[in-house]
This record gives structure tokens, sequence and C-alpha cells, in this order.
């Protein structure tokens, strides 16, 4: 589940570094990388998580879906300098585009709820069904998502939404579980930050409480059972 800097840069040849960052965290805390393309000495002691189980034909369909918008740069910018990433654009649209309410939806909160529920019915419509909700990540966990799972069970293909810190809301953040191996637990997310006025998808590491670096708590899991 977890490479050095130089495995990561062998298993992802063809890769940019600033998409390769999107995947590391430094050792001692879990606080993820910026995604910069720099190769200073954080991003030399990360570790990264491993792409290849995911992608393998045996992995979950979810986390093959939501790794393969992280390893194709999603990403949108902030309209000026120091601004919230914007909530418009390409990416955006294309995480939207799926609902009906996309039109009135898609400038407003953040768009990691809208990322999930992409993820989840581009995987469901490769098994012959869809899925059609749409909201903030905590409606999406509690109310959309009807298998709930304890939060110390959580599993490759299951969603997590946590309360938010560093951005009050009441739409808290959610997050799509990739991989689990003893104590580490990994996650692709939507909307998290990647530098200063930048916010894409990309990978998150955690500890088998799933608190995040910010001190925010995990709140629900649950899974899309098809």
């Amino acid at each position: 589940m977890i490479l050095t800097y130089t495995e990561i840069r062998e298993a992802l040849p063809e890769q940019g570094l600033d998409i390769i960052q999107r995947l590391g965290s430094e050792p001692s805390s879990a606080r993820a990388l910026v995604c910069d393309g720099r190769e200073g000495p954080k991003t030399r002691s990360a570790l990264y998580l491993d792409p290849r189980p995911i992608l393998a034909l045996c992995a979950h369909g979810l986390g093959k879906v939501a790794l393969g918008e992280l390893l194709a740069g999603a990403a949108e910018v902030a309209p000026h300098p120091g601004a919230a990433a914007n909530n418009r654009g390409a990416w955006v649209n294309k995480y939207c585009r799926m609902t009906a309410r996309a039109s009135t939806s898609v400038d407003r909160g953040a768009w990691c709820a809208f990322f999930s529920s992409w993820a989840l019915d581009a995987w469901a419509r490769t098994q012959g069904a869809t899925f059609q909700k749409v909201g903030g990540a905590r409606r999406l966990v509690r109310d959309e998502l009807k298998v709930k799972v304890p939060l110390g069970e959580v599993r490759p293909g299951d969603l997590v939404a946590w309360e938010s810190k560093t951005r009050p809301s009441p739409y808290g953040h959610v997050g799509i579980v990739v991989a689990r191996e003893g104590s580490r637990i990994a996650t692709v997310e939507g909307n998290a930050d990647l530098t200063p006025g930048l916010d894409g998808v990309t990978s998150r590491l955690f500890g088998p409480d799933l608190v995040r670096i910010d001190g925010a708590r995990p709140l629900y899991a649950a899974r899309l059972v098809l």
C-alpha cells in the first residue's frame, strides 16, 4: 500500500511530479504534500499510496474510478489569488452534469460531494445501475447511502463524511476509501487542497481513528450496495 519516493517514481514513470505528489504524505504527521511539481526534501522523504493494487482487476471498482480522476489531474483554480477554490469549471461541470439540480447546485458549497456522487454513478453504471443523488457531504453519506458502516470497520468502496474545521460549514467533507492495510486507511477526495488557490482530486492517509490533520473527526460511513 505504501511506497517510497523512488518506488513511486518507478511505479508511475509517465506521471508528472505534481500528480505523484497527490499520492504523498509526510511520514511523521501524514500531512499531505503541497502539489507544486517541485522536488524538495519533503517530497523525497514522503510516503506514497501505491495506486497499482487499486487499479488491479480484483479491486473495488469505485476506487478505480476515483483514482483515475486523480491521475487525470482533476483540479479547479481559484477565481483570484487567496480566494477559496472555484466551484465552477470543466471538472466541476463534469461531476455535476449527472444531476438535474446541477444548474442551481454547482455554484454552491464545496464540490467534494459532487465528485463522490459522480464516482458512485460512474461505478454503478458499470454494474447496470445508476446513482443519481448529489448534495452536501453529510447528507450524501448519512441520508443517501442506505448501508451504514461502523467507522472502525471501513473498507475500500466505503464513503466517510467528516465535520468541517478549516472551512466551517453545515456540509462537511467526504472521501472515498480506496485502500486499507493494518492501521492505515487511504482515501481519494475531491475539492481537497493541492496548493494555495488550487483544489483538486487527491489522496489522504489516515490512522484507524480517521481524524484529519486539522482535527476534524469522522461523522458517518456508508456504502452503496447494488
